[in-house]
C-alpha cells in the first residue's frame, strides 16, 4: 500500500521542488543535504504505517498480534513439545531410573513414566531429536550399579515445534471461513486438531452406529500418536465414549478418539555418491528429506483421498540431494510402483537402503 514511498521517492519530490524554487539541487548541496534527513524520516514513517496496516490483515499479520486474533475464535498457538523413545536396558529395569538423566545423541534426557509406560524424554523442546537412530547409544549421567548396555528404541512419540505462523494462520481462517458450531463435523475436527501435539485429525461421523463420532488423530509430526495424548483427548472431550455430556461433546453423542496406526515404507536403491561427500552423510540428508515427504502425505491428502507414497516423488526427492551423483534401482517396499496406505494408516519411512556403487551400466 506504501511501497512506493521511499528514500529515493521522497528525495526526488525534494529535487523537483528545489528545482522549482530556483535553488542548487546537486548531489552534496546544502539544500539537497538538508533535506536528506527529512527525506529518511518520511520514508520510515510510511514503512512503519506498512507494517501497521499488515498486522490489521489475516493474510499478513505475525507473532503475538496473530496470536490475539486467532484467540477471538478460540484458536490458540500448539505449544512445542519433547520426544518420547522408548529404553532398552540391559541389567537394570527401567523403572528403577525414573527421574535420572541420560545422553543420546548429544541431547539430554530424562527418564520418566507416563501411564504404564516408562520412557527417555527430551529435556530441549521441538523436532531436533526425532532424527535419532535407534540402538543410539545411551549414557546415563550418573553412575548407574549393573547397568551394562543402554540404547534407544522405538520413537514413542515425536517432538513438535511451537507451531508455525502459517499454521496456526491456516486453522484461524479455517475457523472464520467454514461453520463450526452445534457441534457440526468441523467442529469436532477444529477441536481435535487445537490439542498440543495433533496434526490432523479425520473425522468420521455415526463410525460406530448412530450417535458416534470417530476421530482419527495424526501427530504434528504426520506420524501415530501417543496413547497418552489420545487418551488426554478422549477423557476432555467424552470421557470412556459414554455420551453422557461429561465432557466437551454434546449429551447423546458418544465420541471415540483413535490413533492412527503406522505403515513402514521401506525404500532401497543402489547409489554413486558425488565426490566429496560420504555414504553415511548422503544416507542421513536423504533420511531426513524422505521423512519429511512423509510428513507431508500423512498432514497434507484431503480426507476424502487415500494416502500414497508416490514412486516419482522419491525419485526427485533422491535427484535433488546433495551427494548423491546417479541411483538406480529404486525399490518401494521391493517394488517400482507407488504404495497406497490402507485405512486410518500413515506411511513412516521403514528401512533405508543405500547400495554404494562406483558406476552405474546403462
Amino acid at each position: 500500500m506504501f511501497e512506493q514511498f521511499t528514500e529515493d521517492y521522497f528525495m526526488e519530490q525534494a529535487r523537483e521542488m528545489g528545482d522549482a524554487l530556483g535553488v542548487d539541487t546537486r548531489e552534496g548541496s546544502v539544500y539537497m543535504d538538508a533535506a536528506a534527513g527529512h527525506c529518511l524520516r518520511a520514508a520510515k514513517f510510511y514503512e512503519d504505517l506498512r507494517s501497521v496496516f499488515d498486522l490489521l490483515f489475516a493474510d499478513t499479520c505475525t507473532g503475538d498480534v496473530l496470536d490475539e486474533w486467532a484467540a477471538q475464535k478460540q484458536v490458540y498457538r500448539k505449544a512445542a513439545t519433547s520426544s518420547y523413545y522408548v529404553p532398552i536396558f540391559d541389567g537394570v529395569v527401567p523403572a528403577d531410573l525414573v527421574g535420572d538423566r541420560f545422553m543420546a545423541g548429544g541431547y539430554y534426557f530424562v527418564m520418566v513414566q507416563e501411564g504404564e509406560g516408562v520412557y527417555l524424554k527430551s529435556e530441549i523442546l521441538g523436532t531436533t531429536t526425532n532424527y535419532l537412530i535407534k540402538g543410539e547409544r545411551v549414557i546415563p549421567v550418573r553412575n548407574t550399579m549393573g547397568l551394562r548396555t543402554a540404547v534407544l528404541g522405538d520413537m514413542y512419540a515425536a517432538g513438535t515445534d511451537p507451531e508455525s505462523d502459517g499454521d496456526l494462520r491456516k486453522r484461524w481462517q479455517a475457523a472464520l471461513s467454514e461453520p463450526a458450531e452445534n457441534w457440526n463435523k468441523q467442529q469436532y475436527k477444529i477441536a481435535c486438531e487445537s490439542y498440543d501435539g495433533v496434526g490432523r485429525a479425520i473425522i468420521t461421523p455415526l463410525a460406530y452406529g448412530s450417535c458416534t463420532v470417530k476421530a482419527l488423530i495424526i501427530s504434528s509430526e504426520g506420524m501415530a500418536p501417543s496413547n497418552l495424548l489420545v487418551e488426554h483427548i478422549q477423557e476432555d472431550m467424552d470421557p470412556e465414549s459414554k455420551g453422557i455430556g461429561q465432557g466437551r461433546v454434546p449429551l447423546g453423542c458418544k465420541f471415540h478418539a483413535v490413533a492412527a496406526g503406522q505403515e513402514a515404507v521401506n525404500i532401497s536403491f543402489d547409489v554413486v555418491i558425488a565426490a566429496g561427500y560420504s555414504l553415511e552423510g548422503t544416507r542421513e540428508a536423504v533420511r531426513k528429506k524422505l521423512i519429511y515427504y512423509m510428513k507431508e502425505i500423512a498432514l497434507g491428502t484431503p480426507d476424502e483421498e487415500n494416502m500414497t507414497v508416490q514412486y516419482m516423488k522419491i525419485i526427485g526427492i533422491l535427484v535433488g540431494t546433495e551427494g548423491i551423483k546417479d541411483l538406480a534401482n529404486l525399490g518401494l517396499n521391493g517394488s517400482p510402483e507407488n504404495i497406497s496406505i490402507s485405512a486410518d494408516n500413515v506411511p513412516i519411512l521403514g528401512e533405508l537402503t543405500m547400495n554404494k556403487m562406483v558406476a552405474l551400466s546403462r
